[in-house]
C-alpha cells in the first residue's frame, strides 16, 4: 500500500514504535526489536501492507535512535527527517533569507562544510594560508560569511601530558564551526557555535583535548518550540542522553590542525580564539565528577522507565475515574427520570431526558477533541 505525500507527513514515529515521546534508548531499541521480528519481510509472505509497515518501523528507529536526528524531529516533526546539510555557497539570496529567519527562531538549519575547505585541509595550502599556533595565547580573527581560517601547530610530550583547550568566542554572536583535522588533513570532528551563557555574552565553540579519557555531552536542546512539547518528558531525562567518551581524548603528541569555518548568513564572522595548555590539578576532580554523571545517566534511565510506567497507570486510573463519574451521573439522572415518571411529572421527566442528551453530547465533543490531538 503506497503512501501519499500527505499521509507520509502525518506519520508519528513514537506511535509507530509504540513508545512515549520521552522514551529512552533502551525502550526504543526494545520496541524496535519486537516489531522488526513481528513485521520482518521473511514472515509477512509478500504482504505489501505489512512490508510498508516494516519500512515505517525501520524509518522510525533510524530517526529516534540517532540523538541529532531525534532532536530535529522533535523540533520540526517528520518534515525534518529528509533535511540535508545546506551548502551555504550554493544558496540564493531568497533561500538564505528564509534560512536566516528560521535560524533566528532557533530552528536547527544544518549546514555543510564547503568542499574547498576540506580540499585545503588535505593539501599543504592550509599550512601556507594558516596561522601557527602559539600555546597559551589569544588572537583575533575575521572571515567572510562562509570563509575559513586555519590554525596549525605541534603538541609536545609535555603539552600532551597536560592537555590543551581551543576556545573560540564571538562577542557579536557570529555563527561558525570549529573544525579539527588529523595530521593528513582528514576531518576528525566539528563543533557548532552555540550561545554562551557562562560569564560571557555572544557565541562560542570549544574543544578540550585531555591527557586522560574524558567525557563529552551536548548542550541543552534549542529554545525552538518542540513539536511534541505537550507530551514531552521532564527535560532531565534527555540532559545526559549524549554523555559519551570524548573523541578528542586522550591527547597524543604531534601535529594538530584546526579551522574556524564561517557559518553566518549575511554578516562577516568576527571572533577571538584562545589556545590554552591545561593545568592537571583538577584532573581527579574532573574524573570523579564525570564518574558521578555516568552513574546518574544510568539512574535516570531507570527513573525514566519508572516515570512512564507510573504515568501510564495514572492515565488509566484517570480514565476510569472519568468513566465512573459518567456512570454515576447518568444513573442519578435516570433515577430522577424514573421518579418523575412514577409521579406523572411529564415536564420533569422530559427535562431530565434533555439533561442526559446534553451530557452525552458534551462527552462526544470532548472525545472528538482528544482524538484530534492524537
Amino acid at each position: 500500500m503506497s503512501k501519499t505525500a500527505d499521509q507520509k507527513k502525518s506519520l508519528d514515529f513514537y506511535k509507530i514504535l509504540g513508545v512515549p515521546k520521552g522514551a529512552g534508548d533502551g525502550q526504543i531499541k526494545s520496541a524496535y526489536r519486537k516489531l522488526a521480528i513481528q513485521y520482518h519481510p521473511d514472515k509477512t509472505a509478500g504482504d505489501a501492507e505489512l512490508e510498508e509497515r516494516f519500512k515505517e518501523i525501520s524509518a522510525a528507529y533510524a530517526v529516534l535512535s540517532d540523538p541529532q536526528k531525534r532532536r530535529q524531529y522533535d523540533m520540526l516533526g517528520d518534515a525534518a527527517v529528509d533535511i540535508e546539510a545546506v551548502d551555504m555557497e550554493q544558496m540564493t539570496f531568497g533561500t538564505t533569507l528564509v534560512a536566516a529567519l528560521f535560524s533566528k527562531l532557533g530552528a536547527p538549519i544544518p549546514t555543510a562544510i564547503p568542499q574547498r575547505t576540506l580540499d585545503l585541509a588535505a593539501s599543504f595550502e592550509a599550512r601556507q594560508q594558516g596561522e601557527k599556533i602559539t600555546w597559551n595565547s589569544t588572537t583575533e580573527g575575521k572571515i567572510s560569511t562562509h570563509g575559513v581560517k586555519f590554525y596549525f601547530g605541534e603538541v609536545t610530550e609535555e603539552e600532551a601530558k597536560r592537555g590543551v583547550r581551543i576556545y573560540v568566542h564571538s562577542s557579536i554572536s557570529s555563527k561558525f564551526k570549529l573544525l579539527s583535522f588529523d595530521a593528513q588533513g582528514k576531518l576528525l570532528s566539528q563543533e557548532e557555535s552555540m550561545q554562551e551563557v557562562l560569564g560571557r555574552s555572544g557565541t562560542f565553540a570549544c574543544i578540550y583535548m585531555c591527557a586522560f579519557k574524558s567525557l563529552h555531552v551536548d548542550p541543552p536542546t534549542s529554545r525552538f518550540k518542540l513539536v511534541h512539547d505537550e507530551e514531552e518528558a521532564p527535560p532531565v531525562f534527555r540532559r545526559l542522553e549524549t554523555l559519551t567518551a570524548s573523541r578528542y581524548s586522550p591527547l597524543r603528541p604531534g601535529e594538530v590542525l584546526f579551522a574556524v569555518q564561517g557559518d553566518n548568513f549575511f554578516r562577516e564572522v568576527k571572533y577571538t580564539i584562545h589556545f590554552n595548555v591545561c593545568d592537571l590539578e583538577a584532573k581527579e576532580e574532573i574524573l570523579s565528577a564525570e564518574e558521578k554523571l555516568s552513574q546518574k545517566q544510568r539512574e535516570l534511565h531507570q527513573l525514566e522507565q519508572e516515570y512512564w510506567e507510573a504515568k501510564s497507570k495514572y492515565e488509566k486510573i484517570l480514565a476510569r475515574v472519568e468513566e465512573e463519574t459518567t456512570t454515576v451521573e447518568q444513573s442519578l439522572l435516570l433515577r430522577e427520570a424514573l421518579y418523575a415518571k412514577m409521579a406523572g411529572d411529564v415536564q420533569r421527566e422530559r427535562a431530565v431526558e434533555q439533561a442526559i442528551a446534553r451530557a452525552e453530547e458534551e462527552r462526544a465533543k470532548e472525545k472528538a477533541k482528544k482524538e484530534a490531538k492524537r
